[in-house]
């Protein structure tokens, strides 16, 4: 069963990095990981670059969004920019915060379910 994994990410520096380490050290990994880097001003899409060399199935989308706040219309936009670009042959379609830290057999766990 093949799952692809859309982030938005805005300014997530302090965690992305914690979230991507979590998807790669999966037990079954993601066919791919499109990370919406939604007009980050901090570290947020260098870090997402060094994943990028190490891991052929993550990849960045940059969005130049406006910076006024507007509660979860920001992160549905950056999604819908993700999911306009996922491959066709996936199962299962995770959109995750840039935040979390995931077990190791969490999509496994999902997967058998």
């Amino acid at each position: 069963m093949n799952y692809s994994v859309i982030i938005p990410a805005h300014n997530e520096e302090q965690y992305i990095g914690y979230t991507l380490e979590s998807i790669v050290n999966q037990s079954v990994l993601p066919l791919e990981v499109i990370v919406v880097n939604d007009n980050s001003t901090d570290g947020t899409q260098h870090i997402i670059e060094e994943y990028i060399l190490n891991y052929d199935f993550i990849s960045i989308v940059n969005l130049q969004s406006n910076s006024k706040h507007l509660p979860g219309s920001k992160v549905i936009h950056a999604f819908n920019a993700g999911l306009a670009l996922i491959k066709s042959d996936f199962d299962i379609i995770v959109k995750l915060d840039a935040d979390l830290i995931l077990p190791p057999d969490y999509f496994e766990t999902i997967i058998n379910a």
